[in-house]
């Protein structure tokens, strides 16, 4: 630690924010559809241990717009499962509010 700057009081607590989250990105360093059986991956993983873990309560899903997309077109019967999850706060898409309908810019089904 520098010199100048105050280390905290030896035993205070400390409060560390833990937020679990996935930045995404379609193409990166490996092809798309690569990228996409990944994603899938993941979210199956994801929606599966929301619904087990009622511990694990919010994931956030950092600028998802197109990921959420992207899953949907591979898992279309995950959509409803998705969007309740949404709805209750328990999965964010980053620059959304909580219905799906508004992030993937189509009515809900």
């Amino acid at each position: 630690m520098p010199e100048n700057q105050e280390s905290p009081a030896q035993g205070a607590p400390q409060r560390v924010d833990v937020v679990p989250h996935t930045h995404w990105d379609r193409e990166w360093y490996l092809p798309f559809q690569r990228f996409r059986l990944r994603l899938v991956t993941t979210l199956d993983s994801l929606l599966a241990e929301l619904d087990a873990n009622p511990d694990f309560t919010h994931f956030l899903l950092d600028g998802q717009l197109a990921a959420v997309d992207d899953y949907l077109e591979i898992r279309p019967e995950e959509e409803e499962h998705l969007r309740r999850l949404i709805r209750a706060g328990r999965v964010r898409v980053n620059g959304a509010p909580g219905e799906l309908s508004t992030v993937v810019g189509r009515p809900s089904t």
